[in-house]
């Protein structure tokens, strides 16, 4: 699995990503980071259109169901939960089945509104 980080600085509202290359990479990575920043690992997945999933992203699960997840990482696995923050774990087996529904369509940072009732 390939490791991948981005974080998301809270005092400047914006999300920070940066290339990383081994070990001297990813040190530099979290080097570069302040307190202020909530840190979001790549989970290894992608949704049904190739984009990289994340901790902290929300992804729709399937066009006939309203229904939308956070992706986070808990006990050494990922797994997602809903907007009210129960948790739904079933690891990272369980989000692979389930990718062809998956659909990245925001962060809970850049886009809280999308977890907002109607």
């Amino acid at each position: 699995m390939e490791i991948k980080f981005r974080a998301w600085d809270t005092k400047n509202k914006c999300m920070l990503t940066m290339p990383i290359a081994g070990n001297f990479g990813l040190s530099r990575f979290f080097g570069f980071l302040s307190d202020d920043c909530e840190i979001m690992q790549f989970t290894g997945l992608k949704d049904k259109h190739g984009k990289d999933i994340y901790c902290g992203d929300i992804c729709s699960m399937s066009k006939k169901i309203d229904m939308k997840i956070i992706v986070d990482y808990k006990d050494a696995g990922f797994g997602w939960s809903d907007k009210y923050n129960n948790l739904a774990f079933r690891g990272h087996g369980y989000l692979t089945k389930i990718l062809k529904d998956i659909e990245v369509i925001g962060n809970k940072f850049d886009n809280p509104e999308i977890l907002e009732e109607k």
